[in-house]
């Protein structure tokens, strides 16, 4: 009987330790519905809300970033949504919430766009 009881408690710890072990590893991949645009896409985005025909994709400038609510961005990593330095401010978010976004920069007019790096939407812009 004692053989039984050890049994099922060194399964139902193994089970436990990898089942643990899947969930902690799951949280580092991203779904499918949560897979980030590439950058291109926010370029387009850009272009498309300003209806801006003349440009081209090679007259921007994009990074990935964190912006806080109050337009404090900062550089970031797409692939872990890491938060690096501070590297400048913005306007504040349309929310007043905080994103992992695109920092789409016009480089003939200077003016900056942070698309949401999930839906597509702007989320601040900057001149």
């Amino acid at each position: 009987m004692d053989k039984k009881v050890i049994l099922s408690l060194g399964i139902g710890i193994g089970a436990t330790i990898i089942v643990y072990l899947a969930l902690t590893g799951s949280l580092d991949q991203p779904t499918i519905n949560r897979i980030p645009i590439p950058p291109e896409a926010a370029i387009s985005i850009v272009i498309a809300q300003n209806n801006s025909m003349h440009l081209s994709p090679k007259d921007f400038a994009v990074g990935y970033v964190y912006i806080k609510g109050n337009g404090e961005f900062y550089e970031s990593n797409a692939n872990s949504n890491s938060i690096g330095q501070y590297l400048g401010t913005a306007t504040s978010t349309i929310s007043g919430g905080n994103y992992f976004a695109w920092k789409v920069q016009n480089k003939k007019d200077g003016s900056t766009y942070f698309v949401e790096h999930i839906d597509g939407d702007i989320v601040s812009k900057s001149k």
